[in-house]
């Protein structure tokens, strides 16, 4: 039977169903210690795993009904905790590039929780109260599996939290406890904004929010030219015939799933990228196709249009990695190029991510190391810049740009050119 924990310093045996005996030196850091569970001798070896202990909805739901302390962490989709989730549950912010470096060691833990007061929330209470994670349905871990839930369990343990799985889950404790569960419609935070300042992505106007958010249609009158021939807009831009005519674009990249390419019949050539603007999409897997298509595009001197729902995030990323790869551009100053002639623009979180590994692709790449040998085995995506695009651009403009911009429908040429940015954010991949 579970008992209550009314006092987080005197945790008592029903809670995490063991007992907890004398602290132990923490292998990570001097003088610091963990509460290990006191376990029967045959379950050593489940131990030894870090086997994480499993909490029932019961004892949690009796804990939570007595008004006991417990901090609970929902590791699911933002989408879904927003939906409804366990009453006094965070939110876990793990997209795939913070989850690497939270496996060496890279982050600490509360860098996960969603928003600033889950983190100071978890950094006051995590070792002095239980803590219970949960995803949608567990029912048994594998303490040698290699997934993420297990990982934060863990991570967890490792830091000195007194932590457990709720067994079976978001699911059912629902089932069972369904007046315990808040039901949220309109919460309008976004997935992955806790992690940004932790990875030191903060020095950089980045945007994480679902794509209800992060690309609300702007006021944009125009959209903007990168490069000659290369434009830069939304949705609002993709829809106007008499401006895309007047700027001579007969090519539209559309990296959206669900607007519509609406001048096929009249001529325009179009490619679809269909992805949502949300953490979870691997966009980079495009790369090679759009920057294809936009070469193809600019080769003839024909106009063409990359945009989204707003410009400002998915269609900012595949330019950034057509700037990156055909200038020779690093990542920092391709994306102040862009945001040089377009200062609205915001990629989500995890974008970035995948454009910090393809600026290692691009660097490892045998293209750009003299030994292409892609003509000669007939390979058509080939990763190499292009030198007659190179040399039409001043040089100062593919070295350094500005943080500041104004928009216009032809803003490409060089302007003076104000301090880099390039040192303030030191990007590294992790492999």
């Amino acid at each position: 039977m579970c008992t209550t924990w009314p006092h987080a310093q005197q945790p008592s045996q029903g809670f995490l169903s063991h007992s907890f005996r004398t602290p132990v030196p923490s292998p990570h850091r001097a003088n610091n210690h963990i509460l290990v569970p006191s376990m029967p001798e045959q379950s050593d070896v489940f131990f030894r795993d870090m086997m994480a202990l499993a909490t029932s909805p019961e004892c949690l739901g009796k804990q939570l009904l007595e008004g006991g302390e417990v901090m609970i962490l929902d590791y699911r989709p933002n989408s879904s905790y927003t939906r409804s989730h366990v009453e006094g549950a965070w939110n876990l912010s793990v997209p795939g590039l913070l989850l690497r470096r939270l496996k060496r060691g890279k982050v600490a833990f509360k860098s996960l929780i969603h928003g600033d007061e889950g983190k100071e929330v978890f950094a006051r209470k995590s070792r002095s109260v239980p803590v219970v994670l949960y995803d949608e349905g567990s029912t048994d871990v594998n303490a040698n599996s290699d997934s993420p839930f297990v990982l934060l369990l863990k991570k967890l343990q490792e830091e000195g939290c007194r932590a457990s799985y709720l067994k079976g889950g978001f699911n059912r404790f629902k089932e069972q406890y369904p007046t315990l569960c808040v039901n949220q419609q309109d919460d309008n935070s976004d997935s992955d904004s806790g992690c940004i300042n932790d990875l030191g992505f903060d020095k950089l106007k980045i945007d994480t929010c679902r794509e209800t958010d992060s690309e609300t249609p702007l006021d944009n009158r125009y959209p903007v030219e990168i490069l000659p021939h290369l434009f830069l807009g939304s949705k609002q831009d993709s829809e106007n015939l008499e401006l895309l005519h007047k700027l001579g674009i007969k090519c539209i990249l559309n990296v959206t799933p669900n607007i519509p390419n609406c001048f096929e019949s009249n001529g325009l050539k179009y490619m679809q990228i269909p992805i949502p603007d949300h953490w979870s999409q691997n966009l980079a897997k495009f790369f090679p196709e759009a920057i294809e298509f936009i070469d193809e595009a600019r080769r003839v001197n024909e106009g063409i249009l990359v945009h989204c729902l707003a410009g400002v995030s998915r269609s900012v990323t595949v330019t950034v990695a057509y700037l990156m790869q055909k200038l020779c551009m690093t990542l920092n100053d391709a994306y102040d190029f862009v945001k040089k002639r377009k200062n609205n623009i915001s990629p989500n979180f995890n974008f970035m991510g995948q454009l910090l590994e393809f600026e290692q692709q691009l660097r490892d790449s045998p293209c750009r190391g003299g030994d292409c040998s892609c003509a000669k085995e007939g390979r058509r995506l080939c990763m190499s810049p292009d030198p007659v695009l190179q040399s039409l651009i001043p040089q100062t403009a593919l070295s350094s740009s500005s943080s500041t911009s104004t928009s216009s429908a032809s803003s490409w040429e060089q302007t003076p050119e104000t301090s880099s940015r390039r040192m303030e954010f030191n990007f590294t991949v992790d492999s």
